[in-house]
C-alpha cells in the first residue's frame, strides 16, 4: 500500500498506476504538467510539482521515504536530559553535501521533446535543445539524436504520389540544422538504429532539404537575372541621361534619350525593390 504523500504526488503528475511506471514515464508526465504552470506566477504550484517529481522518482527507484518538502525546515535538537525540551545548538554543525539533482537539464529537455504535439512551438523547442550545452556530452548527444529520430518518425506523412515528408511544423531550416548536427545526409546509422521506418525517414529528410536547396538555387538564378537586367539599365540609362543634357532642347533625339534614361531608372528601382 502506498502512503498518502506518494499517492498525492502521482495524482499531481497525472499517473494513475504508480506501480507500473518507469522513470522515463515519470519525467514525461512531469514535462506535461510543467507546461501548464508558470513558475513566476505560481511558485508554490511549481514547488509542489517539483516535490511530486522527486517523490515519484524516489518511489520508482525503490526508495519509499518521501523527500522533504520545500516548506520543511531544520528540526530542533532535543536535549538528552529532557526529551521534551529543545536545546539550543551550540556546536558548529557540518553542512551536508548538496544532493545531486533528481533530474538533469538534459533529461528534462528530452522529456519535453517526447511530449511535443502538433501545434506546439516545435522550431524554438528543438532549436533550443540543439544549442543546449547539456548535450555536448557524447552519450547525451546520442540520446538527443535518438529522441529526434523518434520524433521525426512520429511526424512522418505521405504526400501525393507516395512521397514521404513531414508535418508542417518541421521546417526546412530546422531539418537542415538537425541533419548538419548528426550528419544525417551521409551517415544513416542513427536513423537506421532508432527509426521505426528508417527508409522513409531518410527519404523525407533528403527530399525536404533537397527541395529547400532547389528553391534557394532558383532564387539565386532569378536574382542573377535581375542583376543582369539592372546592369544593362545602368549601362544604357546613365549615358543616355547625360547625352540628353547636351542635345538640342525639345528635339526628337533629346526626347528619345531622356525617355530611355527614365525607363532605365524605373527598371533599376524595380530591381532594387525586389531585393
Amino acid at each position: 500500500m502506498h502512503d498518502t504523500f506518494t499517492m498525492e504526488a502521482f495524482e499531481l503528475l497525472g499517473i494513475a498506476h504508480p506501480e507500473e511506471v518507469s522513470r522515463k514515464q515519470v519525467r514525461s508526465a512531469y514535462a506535461k504538467r510543467l507546461k501548464q504552470i508558470d513558475p513566476a506566477e505560481d511558485p508554490q504550484g511549481f514547488q509542489a510539482l517539483r516535490h511530486a517529481l522527486e517523490t515519484a522518482l524516489a518511489f520508482v527507484d525503490g526508495e519509499r521515504t518521501v523527500p522533504a518538502t520545500p516548506h520543511d525546515g531544520p528540526q530542533p535538537l532535543v536535549d538528552p536530559a529532557d526529551g521534551r525540551k529543545p536545546r539550543q545548538e551550540t556546536d558548529r554543525q557540518v553542512a551536508p553535501a548538496p544532493a545531486e539533482p533528481i533530474i538533469s537539464a538534459a533529461e528534462l529537455g528530452l522529456a519535453e521533446l517526447q511530449c511535443l504535439r502538433l501545434g506546439d512551438n516545435t522550431v524554438s523547442t528543438i532549436t533550443r535543445l540543439l544549442n543546449d550545452t547539456a548535450f555536448d556530452d557524447l552519450e547525451m548527444n546520442k540520446q538527443l539524436e535518438r529522441e529526434l529520430v523518434l520524433f521525426l518518425d512520429r511526424r512522418l506523412v505521405m504526400k501525393k504520389g507516395g512521397i514521404p515528408s513531414f508535418t508542417n511544423d518541421i521546417t526546412p531550416g530546422l531539418m537542415k540544422a538537425m541533419a548538419a548536427r548528426f550528419d544525417w545526409l551521409t551517415d544513416y546509422r542513427g536513423i537506421e538504429k532508432n527509426a521505426g521506418r528508417p527508409e522513409l525517414v531518410s527519404m523525407a529528410i533528403s527530399f525536404l532539404i533537397g527541395a529547400e536547396q532547389t528553391r534557394q538555387q532558383h532564387q539565386r538564378e532569378a536574382m542573377a537575372l535581375w542583376d543582369w537586367i539592372m546592369g544593362i539599365a545602368i549601362f544604357v540609362g546613365i549615358p543616355l541621361g547625360v547625352a540628353a543634357q547636351f542635345l538640342e532642347k525639345d528635339s526628337i533625339w533629346q526626347l528619345l534619350a531622356g525617355g530611355a534614361a527614365g525607363v532605365s531608372f524605373l527598371v533599376i528601382m524595380f530591381v532594387l525593390m525586389r531585393r
